[in-house]
């Protein structure tokens, strides 16, 4: 069974849809439309169709926003990995993430505000590995709006 995207909202009046392939979102905001489709477009200049991708948050130490849609928007790249973290699941991701990280070709990292410092204030940092793994392997490349595109410049 696949899976079926379901949009709610009270108008279409102001919606901008952003199309890759044989997909397409809406958005809302042009800037964000514009952002987006300059971030394809680059990862399309970058990696290689096959490549893989992981797609995280900035801080993978604290629970945080990551761009999943762009999964749904990019389907000739295979995900390394996935960062979802939830509460009760995210000390021990670390080395699995790390692990994720090291096999991707690029890393689509947002840097929205934490959700961590905003939703959870009592919550303990996670596992440092994944972050230093984006450290010690790969260089950001470009910036769209709050999503970072790194490359690897180590292997």
């Amino acid at each position: 069974m696949g899976a079926t995207l379901v949009m709610v909202g009270s108008s279409w009046s102001g919606t901008f849809w952003l199309q890759h392939l044989d997909r397409s979102l809406p958005f809302t905001d042009v800037t964000a439309l514009h952002e987006n489709e300059a971030l394809i477009g680059a990862i399309n200049q970058r990696v290689r169709p096959g490549g893989r991708i992981f797609i995280g948050a900035g801080d993978m130490t604290i629970l945080n926003y990551s761009p999943m849609y762009l999964y749904f928007l990019l389907p000739e790249y295979l995900p390394s990995g996935y960062y979802l973290e939830l509460p009760g699941s995210f000390e021990d991701s670390g080395e699995a993430l790390a692990k994720a990280i090291r096999g991707a070709d690029a890393l689509l990292l947002s840097d929205r505000p934490a959700l961590q410092r905003e939703v959870y204030r009592s919550w303990q940092n996670g596992s440092s590995v994944a972050n230093e793994a984006v450290a010690e392997y790969f260089c950001p490349v470009g910036r769209y709006g709050d999503t970072i595109l790194y490359v690897q410049c180590r292997g």
